[in-house]
């Protein structure tokens, strides 16, 4: 036998471990598509003959958020059709998740329908596009990427794993407009596979009252001190409403400092729309969306829109567009906080257009019809059972939205004023509420002292104490003296700081006693 070389039993016990293994994958896939094939064939929840089965992918605007989980858009639009669909009852199976791309909502939707009767009747709803608008993609990562979308997505067990893998962090995001525009076409053809209509929709969000973000970096003292200099003088030259002065401004300072140029192509937008100039003032606005790189959150961009309305036609699908849509019922058709609660997500009267553009998309597909015009914010409230608690709750999470997006702003004034606007209209609907009084206190103390967004020390104090996070109020009793001293130190009004104390007390002393009983 020659050295290095194995014996012949050494070879054999190889090949049939290789081949055990080859087994067990095979085994595994197979258990895996049997067990897919069963869920959502004959035996899925509500599949019955007379059931038309609504799907809908998407991020946390497809779920409702933040109304969720009474209000999501398959569920009103579903509301808008009168239950039915095609002579048959609507079923909906929501498949959105905040937080995610069009990546693992494709995966989600191929793990649904997997095994699916295509004869079963359906639709599908896609709405997708901010998230993706969030993430980049390095060169180093293109190979992977293809992997994923040419084998890995071929089998069902390879798929899973890389999709959990990427939840759980252990492989990497990949996002750009070309894998955008893979997995919208992935779903749009696994719906059609699987017997339903799809229906896209374009994606709007907040374009007229959000400013980019702006993140100068604190290593560079000496250029972020000439940039706040230069925003200053820009924003004195608004203040005395010397509008066509203050663009030509922001004009030169982009040139100077391209990463704050998002952010002053905002500026110059919104000195356009003070002049009535509003075309001009809507083409800056998204023209700053487009360019922004790190923000807060995302909204989609014209690139992403453009793709969808693209594939609409390319595939003769219904398209719900919901940018036009939105901009014929928006003041010189410039979208703003009239029909958002914060930086992307509909309120009421929105979400009641977005829905009402979805229903008649699919009704014109399906020869149906929609009961009425767009519901009314009451509407939606009443048919949703969105009581005063509900709806509070929805103002606090996106007052605290648009604080902690305000952190690390360079100039975070308007983000901070729409912070204390939902924190008011929070506090109007239930004045008992420690989260909207709280969330409003520190709203007023950062418009006053922006270190409270801006100092790191500060910031991470709040992080500490649960101040600075979404919905993450009332603080614990021993915790209210430092702040109500830090808030009135920086003018919070008395009667605010009044409410706080009182509000949190009597929540923590319901919370108590519902603990001890």
């Amino acid at each position: 036998m020659t050295r290095g070389a194995l014996p012949p039993g050494a070879s054999r016990a190889s090949l049939r471990a290789a081949a055990a293994l080859l087994l067990g994958l095979l085994a595994a896939e197979a258990a895996a598509r049997f067990a897919l094939a069963l869920r959502n064939g004959a035996w899925a929840p509500g599949a019955g003959r007379d059931a038309f089965e609504l799907y809908a992918i998407g991020e946390s605007t497809m779920a409702g958020e933040p109304y969720a989980p009474r209000l999501s858009v398959p569920a009103v639009v579903a509301d808008r059709l009168g239950g039915e669909a095609a002579g048959r009852r609507i079923v909906v199976r929501n498949l959105a998740r905040a937080g995610e791309s069009i990546y693992p909502q494709a995966t989600r939707l191929e793990l649904a329908l997997r095994g699916r009767d295509p004869r079963r009747p359906g639709a599908l709803l896609i709405y997708a596009g901010h998230n993706d608008s969030y993430f980049g993609q390095p060169p180093s990562l293109s190979r992977y990427e293809a992997l994923k979308e040419r084998v890995l997505c071929r089998s069902v067990l390879l798929s899973l794993l890389a999709f959990q893998g990427e939840r759980l962090g252990l492989l990497p995001k990949v996002r750009d407009i070309a894998s955008y525009e893979h997995y919208m076409r992935r779903a749009i053809e696994l719906g059609r596979a699987a017997g339903l209509q799809p229906v896209l929709s374009t994606v709007i969000g907040n374009v007229a009252d959000i400013d980019p973000g702006l993140f100068l970096d604190p290593a560079s003292p000496p250029t972020r001190e000439a940039a706040l200099a230069f925003l200053r003088k820009g924003a004195d030259l608004e203040a005395g409403r010397r509008y066509d002065e203050a663009i030509r401004h922001y004009e030169r300072l982009s040139l100077e400092f391209p990463p704050a140029a998002p952010y002053l192509t905002y500026r110059a937008g919104a000195c356009h729309r003070k002049l009535g100039r509003f075309k001009e003032a809507g083409r800056l606005f998204w023209e700053a969306i487009d360019a922004v790189r790190k923000d807060g959150f995302g909204r989609a961009t014209t690139r992403h829109n453009a793709l969808i309305r693209r594939l609409a036609a390319e595939y003769g699908i219904p398209l719900a567009d919901a940018v036009r849509t939105f901009e014929a019922r928006s003041p010189h058709g410039l979208a703003g906080s009239d029909l958002f609660i914060d930086g992307h997500h509909p309120n009421l009267r929105g979400y009641g257009l977005l829905t009402d553009a979805f229903a008649r998309a699919l009704a014109g597909a399906l020869g149906g019809r929609v009961l009425s015009d767009a519901p009314t914010p009451e509407d939606v409230a009443r048919r949703f059972s969105l009581g005063v608690e509900q709806r509070a709750f929805a103002l606090v999470m996106s007052g605290g939205w648009f604080y902690v997006v305000s952190a690390r702003h360079a100039a975070p004034a308007l983000r901070l004023a729409l912070a204390e606007e939902r924190f008011r209209e929070a506090a109007a609907l239930r004045p008992d509420d420690p989260a909207a009084w709280i969330g409003l206190g520190l709203a007023l103390a950062a418009r006053r002292n922006p270190a409270w967004v801006q100092d790191e020390g500060l910031i991470d104090w709040q992080e500490r104490n649960r101040l600075f996070g979404r919905g993450s109020y009332p603080i614990a009793p021993e915790r209210v003296p430092e702040l109500l001293r830090r808030l009135k130190d920086d003018g919070v009004p008395g009667d605010v700081l009044d409410r706080i104390a009182a509000t949190n007390s009597v929540y923590v002393r319901a919370q108590s006693a519902r603990t001890h009983q």
